[in-house]
């Protein structure tokens, strides 16, 4: 039972993983915690993918001189997104 308090995180935790292992590599424990949290848990899923972008454009702004308007999500868009997040949350 032991063992599986150490691989089962809380949501919190696998957030701060998704942000730690955007800024530097995670240990392996670290990896397989994350991986089975993600595999079932949907709302820390889509953070993860979300996390990921924004990190990937927020590096490539930092590096390029980047046209912001390409990044802009349009009403609709955001709309769609926030709909995602909050039918998620509720699950």
């Amino acid at each position: 039972m032991a063992d599986k308090k150490q691989i089962l995180i809380t949501c919190k935790e696998a957030t701060l993983l998704v942000c730690k292992k955007q800024e530097k590599a995670i240990s392996l424990k670290e990896k397989i915690q994350l991986k089975a949290h993600l595999l079932v848990c949907r709302v820390c899923q889509l953070f993860n993918i979300q996390s990921a972008l924004l990190h990937q454009h927020l590096k490539k702004i930092n590096n390029e001189n980047y046209d912001s308007k390409v990044l802009q999500l349009d009403e609709t868009q955001k709309a769609a997104l926030q709909l995602q997040i909050d039918t998620e949350s509720e699950k």
